[in-house]
């Protein structure tokens, strides 16, 4: 239930300013974590917990409909899904150094640690945890925000016709309505 993103490209200096927008995380630490990749090729993998355990939820902040909503994910609330992706991250860095073509090409973690990481030893699994619970994002592909179930369920948005539940009329044709989210990008199944 992992999925694996291989991303690639070369470092350069306008580097941190990008990933501080894509990442919403604050410039200065990408400056200090990609500082010595500058000018140099270089490649993420991003890991995807494709079932998590914990369950977020969004909430109206008010009746105003163009308000925006209240969304907490949740993420890393439940121990399970920290040490999936623990060992998920360490799977990854392990294909990364250990297998045939990621050799070839002298592809290796880089040894400056995550800004915020540096009080755990490097590459230990609570560096991995400081690494995966400062880095944690929502990257895209959202599923399971309308909740398909009977009309007299008080977390239904919609019944198994993807009827609206109170309205005439309306139906929910996206991946919104998914009850079970697919381990992979949401594109093929909708």
């Amino acid at each position: 239930d992992i999925q694996y993103i291989l991303s690639g490209g070369a470092q350069h200096e306008s580097s941190p300013k990008e990933y501080s927008k894509a990442f919403h995380v604050r410039e200065d630490i990408f400056s200090k974590y990609v500082r010595t990749s500058i000018g140099k090729d270089s490649f993420f993998i991003i890991v995807s917990l494709g079932r998590p355990v914990a369950r977020g939820e969004i909430t109206l902040s008010s009746n105003d409909p163009y308000k925006e909503p209240i969304i907490d994910p949740n993420y890393l609330t439940n121990n399970e899904d920290i040490i999936r992706m623990i060992e998920a991250v360490k799977k990854a860095v392990n294909l990364a150094e250990n297998t045939t073509p990621f050799r070839k090409i002298g592809s290796r973690l880089t040894d400056t640690p995550f800004p915020g990481c540096e009080h755990v030893p490097h590459r230990s699994d609570a560096y991995f945890e400081c690494y995966i619970r400062s880095l944690s994002l929502t990257l895209h592909h959202i599923v399971g925000t309308a909740s398909m179930g009977r009309p007299d369920s008080p977390h239904a948005v919609v019944d198994t016709e993807l009827r609206v539940i109170g309205t005439k009329g309306l139906r929910v044709m996206d991946a919104s309505i998914m009850p079970i989210v697919p381990v992979t990008n949401t594109q093929a199944p909708c």
